[in-house]
């Protein structure tokens, strides 16, 4: 049976060289991702034509830190709640940090 992930589409000309394309069967997003602070990651996430899907900060769940001077890739499951990141054999969960207003 042959797979339904979606190769990667041309990159948007809106988006940074950075991104990163996450397919999935039959969709796929760009997640471009800002990676300033150890625990926190800022994900702007996009649809295969560059249209913004969500965007906001994520926290990292446990107490293992990824090592920034190394690439991170985006993998599964990752999506306007959860985003896994990958380095290595390792994977770094971040979960989406509402702000409360009051």
């Amino acid at each position: 049976m042959r797979s339904r992930t979606l190769p990667p589409p041309a990159l948007p000309e809106s988006l940074s060289v950075h991104a990163q394309w996450l397919a999935g069967e039959g969709a796929g997003s760009w997640f471009v991702l800002d990676l300033s602070r150890e625990r926190i990651v800022h994900v702007d996430r996009f649809d295969p034509n560059g249209r913004l899907e969500c965007s906001g900060s994520f926290d990292l769940v446990g107490n293992d830190v990824p090592n920034l001077s190394v690439p991170l890739r985006v993998t599964y499951p990752s999506h306007c709640a959860v985003v896994s990141l990958a380095q290595g054999d390792r994977v770094f969960t971040f979960v989406r940090a509402f702000q409360h207003n009051g």
